[in-house]
């Protein structure tokens, strides 16, 4: 029997490799896409492995992320968020801000201090969700909202941030501090389980399996492959996906 181990793919035109995963079958309805992938940005195989490793990982707190129930996020916690957008931001544009003009047009279009719900949702709505898949959260209606408040805010900073370097002030903005540094975030305790950064082999599996079955594929293969990751998981002395390598697989008397 031949146990297959999720791998890179190499896109044939380029040579780059790339991140490959079908949507689990119980998520595609929400998440609206029967398969994801993006590249890796490089041609070397080991490194490939090494970022398709990384790729896992994330993946599978996103999905696990999406199978949580949704919970109330404290306002710190947003902020905090709030608080890698901007640096994002700020890291976009660092040498070269452009014509004050395009600063001041930003401004007047952002600054209405109570915009609509619907503003808001348009205008930092997709940010905000994939800021909460980042962190492995999953937020309710009203934290969701209070994120984009905090966007809002954020928005209008950087863009007077980048006004007065535009005039040629390029001294730190001195409200860069007030977010919360990101090691303090506390999710609550429904969000949690979503927040791990370990991920197993055995809970890698668990997840295939859920998806197998659900595709209306056979138990057996689940029983077999099951032995193999038993096998697997005992060779290696430990359970941890991430410390899995090519070389391991290499070594192992399959």
């Amino acid at each position: 029997m031949v146990l297959h181990i999720s791998r890179p793919h190499k896109y044939p035109k380029t040579g780059v490799y790339c991140f490959r995963q079908k949507t689990p079958a119980d998520l595609r309805k929400v998440y609206g896409k029967s398969e994801i992938s993006w590249s890796l940005k490089t041609k070397n195989e080991d490194e490939a492995k090494l970022r398709h490793v990384e790729a896992l990982r994330k993946q599978a707190l996103v999905w696990r992320t999406l199978r949580t129930a949704s919970g109330s996020i404290p306002h710190k916690n947003l902020v905090a968020i709030a608080g890698g957008f901007y640096r994002s931001l700020v890291a976009m544009i660092e040498d070269e801000p452009g014509e004050s003009s395009i600063w001041t047009t930003m401004i007047d279009k952002f600054s209405d201090e109570e915009p609509s719900a619907d503003a808001l949702e348009k205008w930092f709505g997709p940010d905000a969700d994939r800021l909460l898949r980042e962190e492995g959260v999953s937020a309710d209606a009203y934290s969701r909202a209070r994120l984009c408040e905090e966007l809002h805010k954020v928005w209008l900073q950087w863009s007077g941030f980048q006004l007065r370097r535009s005039e040629g002030d390029y001294s730190p903005d001195p409200k860069a501090d007030r977010f919360p540094p990101k090691e303090t975030l506390h999710m609550p305790a429904e969000a949690s389980s979503v927040t791990e950064t370990t991920i197993s082999v055995s809970g890698l599996f668990n997840l295939w399996e859920r998806d197998h079955l659900a595709n209306g594929k056979p138990q057996k293969t689940v029983d077999d492959f099951r032995q193999k990751i038993g096998d697997l998981t005992a060779f290696l002395g430990h359970d941890d996906a991430q410390q899995v390598s090519a070389r391991s697989f290499q070594r192992w008397p399959l």
